[in-house]
């Protein structure tokens, strides 16, 4: 059994085409196996930790079988290198500033404190990717 996570970018609550030109660009280090029949491509950090990724349409990528801080770390930097938000089914939307949750649909922008999105704002660390900044933990 595998959870999935969704890269999304948002403008006015509806989802907008991502740069998936960029994200390829951005993921190809990385990348240790494709299958462009599928759309999947799964990415390895340093330190050795993988995930699979599906370019499921213009609007998402969907990641599975993910685990580990570099993997995250990763992910991370994507959403930054995207300006997206990554969406946690039954967890809160992972976006990059406060100022971006007016962006989110309005099932995404629950008011109460448990669901209030976590901001994945990030600094540069290890092996060049960014850094975990703030409260939240991944």
């Amino acid at each position: 059994m595998s959870f999935d996570i969704f890269v999304y970018r948002f403008e006015n609550g509806e989802p907008t085409p991502l740069d998936m030109s960029a994200a390829h660009e951005f993921l190809a280090p990385y990348v240790v196996a494709r299958d462009s029949r599928t759309n999947f491509l799964q990415v390895r950090t340093a330190e050795r930790e993988r995930a699979d990724g599906f370019f499921s349409s213009p609007d998402s990528i969907t990641f599975n079988r993910f685990g580990g801080d570099g993997i995250m770390d990763l992910i991370a930097a994507l959403l930054c290198r995207l300006d997206a938000v990554l969406v946690v089914p039954g967890g809160p939307a992972m976006i990059q500033g406060v100022e971006d949750r007016d962006l989110l649909p309005a099932a995404l922008r629950d008011d109460s404190p448990s669901s209030w999105p976590a901001p994945a704002r990030r600094s540069t660390g290890r092996s060049g990717l960014p850094e975990r900044r703030g409260t939240h933990s991944w």
